[in-house]
């Protein structure tokens, strides 16, 4: 599990606690990322509507490559939430994501980043 997308926070006070990790193979993700440079400006940008969504509940966003044969170029990443949240919360607050950035921006990737949420262990 690596790091990926880093970015300085312009305003340290205010740290963007959103941090994407990729899964294994972590190679299939920077592969997928440097074929897409729109997905990287998508997940950066993505960052601050998390974090205004979840506020500090987000532990990691984990990320993972993987291939739908329906679509035509088939492959996309999964980006799963990992919260402390209860189910009822967590789905509440990627509603709120959803409706106040994702959906008006999902455009810009084609349909390529799919966010879900997963749960910390207990």
């Amino acid at each position: 599990m690596r790091t990926i997308l880093e970015q300085p926070d312009s305003q340290p006070d205010n740290a963007i606690n959103v941090h994407y990790v990729a899964l294994s193979p972590e190679n299939r993700v920077e592969e997928f990322l440097a074929t897409h440079p729109n997905v990287q400006q998508y997940l950066l940008d993505a960052r601050e509507p998390l974090h205004a969504a979840f506020g500090k509940a987000i532990d990691k966003v984990s990320v993972i490559a993987t291939t739908n044969p329906e679509m035509m170029d088939g492959e996309f990443l999964l980006c799963r939430i990992q919260t402390p949240l209860s189910a009822e919360k967590a789905l509440a607050c990627l509603n709120t994501f959803d409706e106040s950035w994702d959906l008006e921006n999902s455009q810009r990737v084609e349909g390529r980043v799919i966010f879900n949420v997963t749960f910390s262990p207990a």
